[in-house]
């Protein structure tokens, strides 16, 4: 059990940092093996990680599709701006393949994407009338219910 969670605690570091882990030798050849290979493979690979276009093709693939923001609720010029996302999703042409990297990616498009969003104007005193509160005019208290 004592190095199951070893392993787990040093794959974890490696996978899921901006820099890998750096773990001492866990004294099983085999376990040291397959660590030095996954070491090796996060700091030379062109093709670890993925791009931001590559993620988009990917997420365009899945089965079950959402849209943010949805359409109703989109800015009039969204499809316009929506082309300038790689300049807002930084880093858009590097290959991230950590986790906090890919995550700080996401929030960047996350972040964009929400400063379009288009609220439709409300009418208050619709909203008002649907409601059990009773609005005041002169700062006095609302009656009670």
């Amino acid at each position: 059990l004592r190095q199951f969670l070893q392993t787990f605690v040093v794959l974890f570091h490696t996978l899921a940092s901006d820099h890998p882990y750096q773990a001492k030798s866990t004294g099983d050849n085999q376990l040291d093996g397959l660590l030095k290979a996954v070491y090796e493979s996060m700091d030379g690979g062109e093709d670890l990680g993925w791009t931001l276009e590559e993620e988009t093709e990917i997420y365009r693939s899945l089965p079950i599709r959402g849209e943010f923001p949805p359409p109703d609720y989109r800015a009039t010029n969204f499809e316009e701006v929506e082309q300038k996302l790689p300049e807002f999703a930084r880093p858009s042409d590097e290959r991230l393949s950590t986790l906090p990297s890919l995550l700080r990616r996401l929030q960047g498009e996350l972040v964009f994407r929400s400063s379009h969003i288009h609220i439709p104007d409300t009418d208050v005193h619709n909203l008002l009338s649907k409601s059990n509160v009773f609005p005041t005019t002169s700062g006095a208290p609302s009656p009670s219910l």
